[in-house]
């Protein structure tokens, strides 16, 4: 029954693909549509940098700033920047900005959020870094809903001072994303191409939020006892990517044990329950696997290791970074911020960090003030992303095929020690 009610979903979406649906836009058919780091931020970029506008005041970058709640009285009297992935690295605090939009006497920072979570203390650091600037600024955080941010983002504790506490305002991709992308085809009205780029990518926008693309599902459960087998069929997937995920992360602790003697710390656990919880909810650290690379020599109350995390986030990415030396078993093991390693054991942090800034990595390494971190892929070159269960993520549910699994965690366990353990030892 489950194979069939798959089936049927598969030729029926073939059937509706033949109509003019949001599917049909190039982001969707490159199945780069939720790449927020390599698309949409390009693209945003793109269309705010751009004058595509008339010979008049508006462009772009002044109808986004309205639809942002920015005046009038500011918007036309300051002359803009528009930045992209934009790196800061001050004293006590480093990051990279998705998007900085700063005149002469203000600052904007955006904060992207698709797929990816939240990095520790990124807003707060965002702030720290706006305030240092010496002009009026504000800080929205862009996702697809308009939801909160995390905590983990936020810093929020009991004992923050009231000027350490993050203010950040909520925009979305549902709202003024689309709202403003509607003003744009209004300014560039009469003229193809451009109407037809803002076109595709409200497209896009409008795939990724589900919110009109709902004749597949009218088509497929025209009854309540389809329903019921989809939702049994959900449970059922569930239930079997938690079993793969459990047996490839196993799998690759024991592939790396016979291929390096380095310690690894991995307990079953960490991962138990990850399509029950981690999926409907952004967690403080994500589960993962750690191989020790380096240590202080001595065991005391500062006693750190630095380590490679392989991590689920929700993507199979690699973090370099410190965690304190702890026996308990915790759910996961929260990486200690740099500054912190760095004041405290001064040797390790300057050894470990010498050997990041010497690792060559197909990917660019992305950091924040606690990791390093890249994707690692799997043998055909593709992000592995454990949280998209739909039948499009074949890199996904490839791995339920054991013979799969086991050349994937063998690839992927020979990668790590050939080209990250051995070329992190000093």
């Amino acid at each position: 029954m489950e194979e069939k009610l798959l089936q049927e979903a598969y030729e029926k979406s073939k059937d509706y693909l033949y109509e003019d649906s949001l599917r049909f836009n190039l982001l969707s058919i490159i199945e780069k549509d939720r790449d927020e780091a390599h698309v949409h931020s390009k693209v945003i970029y793109s269309l705010l940098s751009q004058n595509w506008g008339k010979k008049d005041k508006e462009t772009f970058l002044t109808l986004f700033l309205k639809e942002i709640g920015i005046g009038e009285e500011i918007i036309y009297n300051e002359k803009w920047e528009v930045s992209r992935e934009k790196a800061f690295d001050l004293d006590t605090i480093k990051g990279r900005l998705d998007f900085e939009i700063k005149s002469k006497d203000y600052i904007y920072i955006i904060e992207m959020k698709i797929d990816a979570g939240d990095q520790p203390e990124q807003l707060m650091r965002y702030q720290k870094f706006a305030k240092e600037q010496h002009k009026k600024y504000k800080i929205f955080y862009l996702t697809l809903d308009g939801h909160n941010a995390s905590k983990k983002s936020i810093g929020e504790e009991e004992n923050l001072e009231e000027n350490e506490k993050v203010e950040y305002i909520n925009i979305s991709f549902k709202e003024e994303i689309l709202n403003w992308l509607g003003n744009c085809l209004k300014l560039v009205e009469g003229k193809e191409n451009k109407s037809a780029c803002v076109n595709q990518y409200i497209a896009s926008i409008n795939k990724i939020l589900g919110e009109k693309d709902t004749k597949i599902k009218d088509n497929i459960l025209k009854s309540v006892e389809n329903i019921k087998n989809a939702i049994s069929l959900y449970g059922e997937l569930n239930d079997e990517l938690q079993v793969t995920l459990e047996n490839f992360m196993s799998l690759l602790k024991e592939k790396l044990k016979t291929r390096i003697g380095n310690e690894i710390i991995y307990y079953k656990k960490y991962v138990k329950n990850y399509y029950n919880y981690t999926l409907d909810k952004i967690p403080q650290d994500y589960p993962g696997l750690y191989i020790v690379l380096d240590k202080n020599k001595s065991n005391n109350s500062n006693y750190y290791k630095f380590v490679l995390k392989l991590e689920l986030a929700p993507e199979l990415i690699g973090c370099l970074g410190f965690i304190k030396n702890d026996s308990d078993e915790k759910e996961t093991i929260p990486f200690v911020s740099f500054s912190k390693v760095k004041k405290d054991s001064s040797g390790l942090y300057n050894r470990c960090l010498k050997k990041i800034e010497n690792l060559e990595v197909e990917d660019k390494l992305s950091d924040n003030n606690r990791a390093y971190w890249y994707y690692i892929k799997n043998s055909k070159g593709e992000i592995i992303n454990f949280k998209d269960i739909s039948l499009s993520n074949k890199t996904l549910l490839s791995l339920m095929d054991e013979e799969t699994l086991k050349e994937e965690a063998k690839n992927i366990a020979t990668y790590i020690s050939n080209e990250i353990v051995k070329n992190m030892e000093i």
